[in-house]
């Protein structure tokens, strides 16, 4: 396998081979004392290192190595050599695991880092004496076997947690200052030398993890894991060159006492180093997100210029006063600071608020404290400086403690005087429309009495004068000249058409009254159809415009009333014949669909423009084209036909095009029954 190595890769991954080789390697060394260390620290922190690509290499790399240093220094075969080697490369490969979990990164400054390096040492120095005392047995004493084991053990353990630290990449950075970290490298290496170097006693030597202890308190976490690998190795060859308190422990049992009160030692150097160094990290990353989200806070709360920001404690006394709140109620923070939040508020203000709670009393606490339980934003009105009254929408939140009592409140108001006024407005202006209305409800309703009142006196003296002229007209009261005999007729046409008139009026009072009942029965719309336009021929008499007719022979039967479908068809087929000049062509055509009857009237006429036709079915409305071109009428047909049609639950459609005619199309639905006898159209 080849990879791009760097060069700080190449170097460590040296460094660690000898590490692990020359502690194996030194003459003199005794496997039940002080053999070994720090060599399982450093075969553990390559392969951790390497990581799990390279975790077969490196552990066979270190087989062979560390095989090959035993069968050396201690005069064994081979064999017994590499099975010495597994002593290292087993707990390292269990460590590797533990920490890592096969892929995780390792990392030391989290309490679960923390706990895992403290398992996984553990359990790999366990490993470590296990196998060590295993494989002494097959050269040594079964005692010499045990103190193996235990020596094994305890180095283990203290080289991994020397070793181990360096490989974290926590990137806390140091509280001390320059100076004072200088000066703690400085007083731990001078306290190392006189305490490690002369046959000092052994209190002496507790020193020493004082100073560690600064060290990680002020210092960088690699810093502080550096410290504690250099003193560690500084310990271990100076206690095994004889030197210092350690190597004279033990009166005469050099070889079991000393080792056992280095490693011992050692672990407790490094389990405080760790320690301190872990939680401080922990502390800093805490402290430094808090003071984040104290900055981020703060700027929000200054910048809410919009939005009134107040806290206050538990008795009301303004704690906070953001931006927002001074420009919304003009203090600046410095003059309310320290005084109490009712100075916001009118006496009058907060009685009501507190009657609207159920409150007995108006106090602040209790009325705060209802507010915040409510969670709902309650509408105040505050008094600003200089007695400038503000409308706020405000929403109050209680502070507590770690044991739930309120501490403080915390309110967010938005200023609102501008909406209340417009609401107010609003409301005025809906009111004076609601009496507007119902003024022109009674002047309709008023309106609608004269129509129909009107319309039924003039019906019967205009039926009566039609009568009698009638009998003129038909000689009964005697011979007329001829020119009288045209007046006549003249006054008999006019005369019709006012009833037609009054006939209108009356429908369109019943349809604005809702008072329009359909007498329906089953009908011929065919039928009614061909009297229609049999009834309009006789005013084409005097024209040249052609009236054509296109209804089925078989019956079109729905449930109608055929004397209003009559009048829908009157005033279409009346409208083409009058808006129709000389030349033109009116069509009416039936057609019995599926679900719906559909009757088209289409004329060649003057037609209508597009602008006015959505108007078209409005009462009283004429369009343009038939005011230029005075054409009677009095623009109640359509609206009466479109109110017929609806009623029918029928639509009625329209397609104009001026200069190019116009189409009206009926649609009424279909509803299956027999033909009526007789249809109700007039002849």
């Amino acid at each position: 396998m080849t990879t791009n190595w760097s060069r700080k890769r190449a170097l460590v991954v040296a460094l660690c081979l000898v590490m692990i080789v020359v502690p194996l390697s030194l003459d003199g060394l005794d496997y039940r004392s002080f053999g070994g260390f720090p060599a399982v620290g450093f075969a553990v922190a390559l392969v951790v290192y390497l990581g799990p690509r390279w975790l077969w290499w490196t552990l066979l790399v270190e087989t062979v190595v560390i095989g090959a240093a035993l069968t050396r220094t201690y005069e064994v075969s081979p064999v017994f050599g590499v099975a010495g080697s597994i002593t290292v490369t087993g707990p390292a490969l269990l460590v590797w695991y533990l920490l890592t979990r096969g892929d995780r990164q390792f990392e030391i400054s989290t309490q679960s880092g923390e706990r895992r390096l403290i398992v996984a040492s553990a359990a790999g120095a366990l490993l470590c004496g296990s196998l060590g005392g295993v494989f002494a047995l097959a050269e040594v004493s079964p005692r010499d076997a045990l103190l193996t084991g235990l020596m094994s053990f305890l180095s283990s353990l203290a080289a991994q947690l020397a070793v181990l630290p360096v490989l974290d990449r926590a990137s806390r950075v140091a509280s001390g200052t320059r100076t004072e970290l200088i000066a703690q490298w400085t007083i731990l290496l001078t306290i190392v030398a006189l305490v490690l170097m002369p046959q000092t006693d052994l209190p002496m030597l507790f020193l020493i993890p004082a100073v560690l202890s600064w060290g990680a308190n002020r210092g960088s976490p690699r810093s502080a894991h550096q410290q504690l690998l250099v003193v560690s190795i500084l310990a271990y060859l100076l206690t095994f060159l004889g030197r210092g308190p350690l190597a004279q422990a033990g009166d005469g049992v050099q070889d079991v006492s000393g080792p056992i009160l280095l490693y011992l030692f050692l672990v407790a150097s490094a389990y405080v180093t760790i320690l301190i160094s872990g939680s401080v990290a922990r502390l800093q990353r805490v402290t430094d997100k808090a003071t984040r989200s104290a900055s981020t806070m703060e700027r929000i709360f200054e910048s809410a210029h919009r939005t009134l920001i107040i806290t206050s404690d538990a008795d009301g006394r303004i704690t906070r006063f953001n931006r927002g709140a001074e420009l919304m109620l003009g203090y600046r923070a410095d003059e309310v600071l320290g005084r109490r939040a009712n100075m916001f508020y009118p006496k009058y203000e907060a009685g009501k608020q507190a009657r609207r709670l159920g409150l007995p009393g108006d106090d602040f606490r209790s009325l705060a404290t209802r507010m915040a339980a409510s969670r709902e934003p309650w509408d105040w009105q505050m008094v600003g400086k200089g007695k400038r009254k503000v409308r706020v929408s405000l929403s109050l939140t209680s502070v507590t403690d770690d044991d739930g009592r309120i501490v403080g409140f915390l309110g967010v108001g938005e200023d609102t005087t501008d909406r209340h006024a417009a609401n107010e407005a609003l409301r005025l202006a809906l009111a004076n429309e609601h009496a507007s209305v119902l003024k022109l409800r009674e002047v309709d309703r008023v309106k609608q009495e004269l129509v129909s009142n009107v319309s039924h006196e003039l019906r019967t003296p205009i039926t009566s004068i039609i009568g009698y002229v009638e009998l003129l007209h038909d000689g009964t009261l005697g011979d007329l000249p001829s020119e009288q005999r045209q007046v006549v007729a003249r006054i008999a046409r006019n005369g019709h058409r006012l009833i037609r008139l009054v006939e209108d009026l009356l429908t369109l009072s019943q349809v604005e009254a809702g008072a329009l009942v359909l007498q329906r029965a089953p009908t011929d719309l065919g039928a009614v159809v061909r009297a229609v336009c049999l009834l309009l021929e006789t005013q084409l008499l005097t024209r040249s415009v052609e009236l054509v007719m296109d209804v089925p022979d078989s019956p079109v039967t729905l449930l109608a009333d055929a004397h209003e479908v009559e009048r829908v068809l009157v005033n279409l087929v009346g409208n083409s014949i009058k808006f129709t000049p000389d030349g033109g062509r009116i069509e009416v055509t039936l057609r019995d669909e599926e679900k719906a009857a559909l009757i088209t009237v289409s004329d060649t006429g003057i037609g209508i423009p597009l602008e006015e036709q959505d108007q078209l079915f409005s009462r009283f409305f004429r369009a343009s084209s038939a005011t230029d071109n005075a054409i009677q009428g009095s623009g109640l047909g359509l609206s009466i036909a479109h109110a017929i049609v609806t009623a029918h639950e029928g639509t009625i459609e329209v397609d104009s095009e001026p200069g190019r005619g116009t189409t009206m199309r009926v649609c009424l639905p279909r509803e299956g029954g027999a033909v009526a006898d007789e249809p109700l159209v007039s002849q």
